[in-house]
């Protein structure tokens, strides 16, 4: 799909056409925590995620497609924040009950 990623650098930002909207679209600074997708690499993803859901229903406009994305992606990130909430409660308990049995081999003596 690189073809129709149609990429404009314009000052501080990249400018894309996708799905017929002229998106100016600024790359995040990283903040340390792994790594950061460029502006190209996200309108890519997006790009080919529409092609794939054009080929299975061709008579979608691109603002039903647009639509349907933006649904598919707010409901994978539900689900990822979600899946790390329950991680970060198994790791709080698992960590909690580590600490109990190591008291209990090694109590504190204060």
């Amino acid at each position: 799909m690189r073809d129709s990623l149609n990429l404009m650098n314009g000052g501080k930002g990249s400018e894309f056409d996708v799905l017929g909207c002229q998106i100016k679209f600024r790359a995040e600074a990283s903040s340390g925590h792994g790594h950061v997708n460029t502006p190209a690499e996200i309108v890519e993803y997006m790009l080919n995620e529409a092609a794939a859901l054009r080929s299975k229903n061709p008579s979608l406009d691109d603002k039903q497609i647009a639509t349907l994305l933006a649904l598919q992606f707010a409901g994978e990130k539900l689900a990822l924040e979600k899946e790390l909430q329950e991680s970060f409660s198994t790791l709080h308990k698992n960590a909690s009950h580590a600490l109990q049995l190591i008291e209990e081999v090694c109590p504190s003596t204060t």
